[in-house]
């Protein structure tokens, strides 16, 4: 197992901002800054087409990451390229027991998610379809919703669901007595 520290992190992370930004350098749809670049803090904002990105590598404290904090929001479609905030598209925190391939494996997915975020083809493709809920072996957290994090129990997860509509990445999934969760659609299983 191979656990990392911040200075480690920090490096990688840097590596793969210079990376992304040099791939998308005359892509209008992507948009890489660096706002802090410091011994203890990495900050980087993300422009997508439909989202904004903050990326912060730090020592926490207290927050519930060890030391990556991805969330992307969606763009108030009034005012382009401003954040509502309230509208949570994705988030992805590391954890103490996570590997440093593993990491950067979750903030890549991360990106690619924002890049290729497009509701309107979530909606084409799952609504009113009936599925499961796979967690591919990871924890409920990488993949529910933050706020339905407190309705999982096992036996909830073995459901059947139907798709009743999309939030952001997240699909809404309503099982026959009426539970409702909201999983990323890469973990509903059409049947």
């Amino acid at each position: 197992m191979e656990t990392y520290m911040l200075d480690q992190i920090i490096h990688h992370v840097l590596e793969w901002y210079h990376l992304k930004q040099f791939e998308f350098q005359n892509n209008p749809t992507c948009e890489l800054k660096l706002i802090t670049n410091e011994k203890n803090m990495l900050v980087i904002e993300i422009s997508f087409e439909l989202c904004f990105a903050s990326l912060i590598i730090n020592e926490p404290g207290c927050a519930p990451y060890k030391h990556i904090f991805f969330q992307a929001d969606a763009f108030d479609s009034e005012e382009a390229l401003k954040p509502r905030g309230e509208e949570l598209i994705y988030f992805f925190y590391d954890c103490p027991e996570m590997e440093l391939d593993e990491a950067l494996e979750g903030l890549n997915y991360s990106f690619e998610l924002c890049l290729h975020y497009n509701p309107d083809e979530l909606k084409e493709k799952f609504i009113n379809k009936k599925g499961r809920v796979h967690s591919h072996g990871k924890q409920a957290e990488r993949f529910v919703h933050v706020n339905d994090l407190i309705k999982i129990e096992n036996s909830l997860l073995n459901d059947k669901f139907i798709c009743k509509g999309v939030q952001f990445h997240y699909l809404i999934l309503e099982n026959k007595v009426g539970n409702t969760l909201r999983v990323l659609s890469n973990h509903y299983v059409i049947e």
